[in-house]
């Protein structure tokens, strides 16, 4: 597999994650343990995304990680800390809140991010 084929890949499977929380919180009968499964899919999910631009698109990432606003960078440093909670320390260091997001707004999003 191509190193973009395997960052599309990757991107899917988060948006995969992302849509089955956004599905949960619409449950009466949620459980914290299903929120807490699709999390930890999400992120680990997301952040092989990051690692493998990384990795594959090192100069491209560079300059993408620079040109992102305070809060941006800040959500993508708390996304990996909580990521490294979630598998190497027994779970993530939140308390989940649910906000309405659109899918297609989110799949377009990142159908505008170009490698």
């Amino acid at each position: 597999m191509g190193q973009m084929a395997a960052v599309r890949k990757k991107l899917s499977e988060a948006i995969f994650f992302f849509r089955h929380l956004s599905k949960e919180r619409e449950r009466i009968d949620l459980q914290a343990e299903d929120v807490e499964f699709f999390l930890n899919a999400f992120l680990t999910a997301g952040c092989s995304v990051v690692e493998l631009l990384r990795e594959n698109c090192r100069s491209w990432f560079l300059d993408w990680k620079l040109a992102l606003d305070d809060d941006d960078r800040q959500f993508l440093n708390d996304m990996s800390r909580q990521r490294n909670l979630e598998v190497h320390a027994g779970g993530a260091d939140i308390i989940p809140q649910f906000e309405p997001v659109s899918i297609t707004e989110l799949e377009a999003d990142a159908r505008t991010i170009s490698l």
